[in-house]
């Protein structure tokens, strides 16, 4: 009895701690997403008025001002990351799958 006692004081004492830690990262996470508050007010663009029938046409009203976007993307981890080993290369510039 003793040890089952134990036990549950210790599970309850790590589900407590973790749920301490899960409430400081996310006030640590809304704290840093105000940090990058924009520096526009992008309700006032005209290009943003319309409305949009596609995901492409709101990709071209962001590009009319952000034009270098598409330059910047492209040096983003999510399109230059690769991974060697003994056996293999890995990464975005030889995957068959390129999304």
């Amino acid at each position: 009895m003793k040890k089952l006692f134990l036990f549950f004081t210790v599970l309850f004492l790590i589900l407590q701690a973790s749920l301490v830690l899960a409430a400081d990262k996310a006030q640590k996470t809304k704290d840093l997403m105000q940090t990058f508050e924009s520096t526009a007010d992008h309700k006032k663009f005209q290009a943003l008025l319309a409305d949009f029938n596609s995901t492409e046409e709101v990709t071209r009203a962001c590009l009319s001002c952000h034009n270098q976007a598409a330059k910047q993307i492209h040096k983003d981890i999510h399109w230059t990351w690769d991974a060697k080993n003994e056996k293999q290369e890995l990464g975005k510039k030889v995957s068959i799958n390129n999304f």
